[in-house]
C-alpha cells in the first residue's frame, strides 16, 4: 500500500514494486481492483508524508467516520441516541475493529463509503430523487473500488433491493457509475490482457482455501474466540445473525428497517474469511444488527426479558470489553519494546545489499528504509504464485524473513538448501504471541 500509494503521488503510475517478480506486470501496474483506496492514500501522503504513522492515522480517522455513521443511521432507524451511543461504545472497543482501524490497508475506507452508500440510498427513497441514487451508486462503486471482496457485498445488496422492488429506472442510474468504472477498468485491462488475467488468477488461488476447515472454523463463530492475533472480545456472531434472521421471520422486527438486512447478507457471504481486517470490516455492521434487535424487542411491549436484565447484560459486557481492551493497553510497551529489539537484531543481522522477501508481523520495511536502504524489500502477496515463478524469484532472494508457518507452508518446499540465522518468538497480546519469525538465506554448498 504504502509503495504503490507514493508512486502514485510521484507520478510513477500504478505499479506494485514490492510483489514485482512474484506477479506477472505488477511492477508497471496493479490490476487488483483496489485503486479508489491507493489513491486516497496517496492524497493523504501527499499532505501530511508517507511514513507508516500518517498512514495508520489516516485510518484511525475514517475508524472515527465508521462510528459516526453508524451513530446516524443508528437514530434514522429510530433508535434511541443512548442505545446508538452505546453501540458505538461496543464498536470502539472491539480487538478486530481495533486492528483494522490501526493498520494502513483498505478495509476500513471500503467500509465508509458503504455506510455512506447505504445513506444516500435512504435519503433516495425518502426524497424520491434520482440524484440520491446516483450517489448511492457512486459511493458503492468507490467501497467496490477500494476493496473488491468487501465491497462487493454491499454492492449485491443494494442492487437487490432495488431489483425486488422492481425500480428498473433507478436501477439504470444507481448502476451508471459502477458500469462506466467497470468500462474504464476494462480498458485498461485491453492494455496488457495477459498481466491482468494472471493477477485475477493469483488473486482467486489466494481466495481459495487448501482446506475449508479453518474457513468453516471462521463462520461457525471460533474465530472469534482467538485469532492469530490475540484473545478477542467479539460476540457470537453467528448467534446474533441468526437470532435477528429468525425474529425478522417471524415479524418480531416492525417496522423492519432494511438496511440491518445487510450484516445478515453479508455475514453468510463473507464469514468464511479469515482474516482478522475482515471481521473488524464486518463489526460495525454486526453491533448495529444487535442494538436494532434489542431496541425492537424493547419496544414490543413483549416482557420476554425484563428491562434490567437486558441493562446488567449491557454493563457486563462493557465491563468486559473494557477489561480485555485495559490488557492491550498495559502490555504496549512491552510489546513496542520486543518490536524494536526484533527491528534492531534483523537490521544488524542482514549483509550488504541484501535482497529479501518479507512476510513478517511487525513488518521491516518501513524500518529497513529509513535504517538500511541498501536492502532491497519484496513482500509475499499471501498466496496465489505459481509455482515454477516462485521458484525462480526465490532464485534471486538471498534470503527470507517470514512468520514460520508461512515460510514452512509456502516457501521452504521452493527455496532450497537454507540455514535459520535468528529466531524471535515475538509478543502480541497478554498471553498470546505471534508466529514464529524466521531469517533465512542461502546456505553455500
Amino acid at each position: 500500500m504504502y509503495v504503490a500509494a507514493r508512486n502514485i503521488a510521484e507520478g510513477k503510475g500504478l505499479g506494485s514494486p514490492l510483489i514485482a517478480g512474484l506477479v506477472p506486470g505488477a511492477e508497471r501496474r496493479s490490476y487488483v481492483p483496489v485503486v479508489v483506496a491507493k489513491g486516497a492514500f496517496s492524497l493523504w501522503g501527499m499532505l501530511f508524508g508517507f511514513d507508516l504513522e500518517t498512514l495508520r492515522w489516516f485510518n484511525r480517522l475514517l475508524g472515527v467516520s465508521v462510528l459516526c455513521l453508524i451513530f446516524w443511521l443508528g437514530l434514522r432507524a429510530g433508535l434511541s441516541p443512548y442505545l446508538s451511543l452505546l453501540g458505538c461504545l461496543w464498536i470502539s472497543l472491539d480487538t478486530f475493529f481495533q486492528i483494522t482501524a490501526n493498520i494502513a490497508r483498505f478495509d476500513m475506507i471500503s467500509l465508509t463509503f458503504t455506510l455512506l452508500a447505504v445513506h444516500c440510498h435512504l435519503f433516495a427513497e425518502d426524497k424520491k430523487g434520482l440524484w440520491w441514487y446516483f450517489l448511492s451508486g457512486l459511493m458503492v462503486t468507490l467501497a467496490l473500488f477500494s476493496h473488491a471482496l468487501l465491497g462487493l457485498f454491499p454492492t449485491l445488496f443494494l442492487s437487490a433491493r432495488l431489483m425486488v422492488q422492481r425500480k428498473i429506472r433507478e436501477f439504470g442510474v444507481w448502476i451508471l457509475p459502477l458500469m462506466v468504472s467497470a468500462g474504464i477498468w476494462l480498458a485498461l485491462a485491453l492494455d496488457d490482457w495477459f498481466a491482468f488475467t494472471s493477477q485475477q488468477q493469483a488473486l482467486l488461488r489466494t481466495m481459495t482455501p487448501g482446506s475449508w476447515i479453518s474457513p468453516f472454523a471462521s463462520f461457525l463463530g471460533f474465530r472469534l474466540i482467538r485469532s492469530d492475533f490475540m484473545p478477542t472480545n467479539s460476540p457470537p456472531w453467528l448467534a446474533v445473525v441468526a437470532v435477528a434472521f429468525l425474529a425478522w421471520k417471524k415479524g418480531h422486527l416492525l417496522p423492519f428497517f432494511w438496511p440491518a438486512g445487510l450484516p445478515i447478507f453479508c455475514y453468510f457471504l463473507f464469514a468464511f474469511r479469515t482474516h482478522e481486517w475482515y471481521w473488524g470490516w464486518f463489526t460495525p455492521l454486526g453491533y448495529f444488527l444487535f442494538i436494532f434487535f434489542v431496541d425492537r424487542l424493547i419496544k414490543s411491549g413483549q416482557k420476554t426479558v425484563p428491562v434490567f436484565v437486558l441493562l446488567s447484560a449491557a454493563a457486563l459486557w462493557t465491563g468486559y470489553q473494557l477489561f480485555r481492551t485495559g490488557q492491550y493497553l498495559r502490555d504496549v510497551r512491552f510489546i513496542s519494546y520486543a518490536h524494536q529489539q526484533f527491528l534492531e537484531d534483523l537490521s544488524y543481522l542482514l549483509p550488504n545489499n541484501a535482497t529479501i522477501l518479507s512476510f513478517a508481523r511487525p513488518d521491516p520495511y518501513f524500518y529497513l528504509q529509513a535504517k538500511r536502504p541498501d536492502v532491497r524489500v519484496y513482500q509475499w502477496p499471501h498466496s496465489g504464485i505459481s509455482e515454477d515463478r516462485l521458484r525462480r524469484f526465490l532464485q534471486k532472494v538471498d534470503g527470507t524473513v517470514m512468520v514460520e508457518p508461512v515460510f514452512n507452508t509456502f516457501i521452504a518446499p521452493f527455496f532450497g538448501p537454507f540455514q535459520t540465522q535468528k529466531r524471535w518468538l515475538l509478543r502480541s497480546a497478554p498471553r498470546a504471541y505471534q508466529p514464529t519469525i524466521y531469517v533465512t538465506r542461502h546456505k553455500n554448498n
